[in-house]
């Protein structure tokens, strides 16, 4: 991020799991879709685990699970003619490198 002097490098064992990006445009996902619906966003959240990663929690997908977890939230949100920003986030999120 080059809007910060300092950064944080974690080194995981095993499969790597959802990166910062991710994270960041599914809370933003998540709030707006709160707001929009009038639900809490605890509830938001726990409502869109259930439907799409059968109430597993989402520090647990590997990057390319939560690519499609967000594929999913973005889908749904369109159902309801709701339109979630596709930010530099999202391009990120979405295909950077992993």
């Amino acid at each position: 991020n080059p809007d910060v002097d300092i950064a944080t490098v974690c080194i995981y064992e095993g499969k790597p799991k959802r990166s910062e990006a991710q994270s960041r445009l599914y809370f933003s996902w998540r709030d707006i879709l709160a707001n929009e619906t009038g639900e809490s966003k605890d509830r938001t959240h726990e409502d869109l685990k259930k439907k799409f990663i059968h109430g597993r929690s989402t520090k647990e997908l590997t990057i390319p699970e939560f690519v499609e977890f967000l594929r999913d939230v973005d889908r749904l949100a369109g159902d309801f003619d709701i339109t979630l920003p596709h930010t530099n986030d999202y391009q990120e999120a979405m295909y950077g490198k992993y």
